[in-house]
Order: structure tokens, then sequence, then C-alpha cells
């Protein structure tokens, strides 16, 4: 990765950007919308989504604002990505993966299903010429460890009917010792904690 101390990720962003609407989604490709305004950065997203666009009206300045997952430091792939997006900010969000969106993803270069772009072979050599000209996204990888989904490991078990309920810490705090059973309404609950 070559990095460049005088531009930041969200600069290189950008500027892809206005290369990717004068070179590949120029005004004919994707009519009959404008060049939207877009702001584009760089965040950590929680699904494997590896891009998002927000809708003019979700902003302020009604911009669309994108977003390119933090999880990714391939430029070639952080591009695919930005072009799929742009096609969203586009049309402002409204055609989904159909429709006009299919149509611009595919006279852009972009394939595979539209929920999960990637771009082709002459794409790719447009993408790889935009990379000659900014370099490398000065981004680093971030490697974020999965959140450890909780177990609920706290158990009320019933001696006389023997309902059973796996409780989270929270409510093993709260419930009572002497706590009627919820099915059999005998007092005759046992806390197993975790």
């Amino acid at each position: 990765m070559t990095e460049s101390p005088a531009i930041t990720r969200e600069q290189w962003l950008n500027q892809a950007a206005a290369i990717l609407f004068d070179v590949v989604l120029t005004p004919e490709v994707i009519a009959p919308h404008d060049t939207p305004p877009v702001r584009v950065s760089v965040a950590p997203m929680r699904s494997k989504q590896l891009g998002v666009c927000h809708s003019r009206k979700s902003s302020d300045d009604a911009h669309n604002e994108v977003f390119i997952t933090a999880h990714i430091d391939n430029s070639l792939e952080i591009l695919a990505v930005l072009t799929h997006e742009l096609i969203h900010a586009s049309d402002d969000c409204q055609s989904g993966h159909r429709n006009f969106f299919a149509r611009v993803a595919r006279k852009s270069g972009l394939e595979g299903k539209f929920t999960a772009t990637h771009a082709g072979g002459e794409l790719t050599e447009v993408l790889q010429s935009i990379v000659n000209i900014l370099g490398d996204i000065p981004h680093a990888k971030l490697n974020l460890k999965p959140k450890e989904k909780g177990r609920n490991n706290n158990k009320i078990v019933c001696d006389s009917c023997g309902f059973q309920a796996n409780l989270s810490r929270k409510w093993a705090d709260r419930i009572a010792l002497d706590a009627e059973c919820p099915v059999c309404a005998r007092s005759t609950i046992n806390l197993i904690r975790s």
C-alpha cells in the first residue's frame, strides 16, 4: 500500500467518486438522472456489507452519504464497491437493485448478483487507471473480532412440573428465589446461575 500523507482516505474516495462520474457513470449512463451530490467516507460495518448509500433526504444538506467498509483495503475492490454505491446515489436509492440500478450496473461493467457485484474485466482496467492516478487508498484494513454472543446460562427450573427457561443475567438478578412457576403456579422455582 502506497501511503501519501498529503491525502486522507476520504479525500481519496471523493476524488475517485468524481473520476468515476466523469469516466464510468457519465450523464449518458445514469440518464435520466443527473450527477448527484455525494459525500464518501469509510466506516466499520457490523454485517458483511461492503458499502452503503443513504438517501439525500437523510442528510441535512441533501447529499447522498456513501460509506465503504473499513474491513477491506484493496484499492480495486474499494473502487468496485464505490461504483456500486454511486449507482444507488444516482437515483437517490429509489430502484434498490432492480430496474435503473440493474441497467446502469451492467452498462458500467459490474458483474455478478446485483446485491453483491464485482468489477468485470473492462471496468477493472478503468479502476486500475484510477489507482494509477491517485495511488493506493491511504487506508489499512480494520480487523475487529466479532462480538461474542452472550449465553443465557442462567436457568429457572420448576421441581413440580419440569418447566425450564433460560434467562439473561439481568433477569436472573431480578427474579425472587421463591417465585411461582408460570406454568403450574407453585412456588417451587429453582434458579440455577451460570
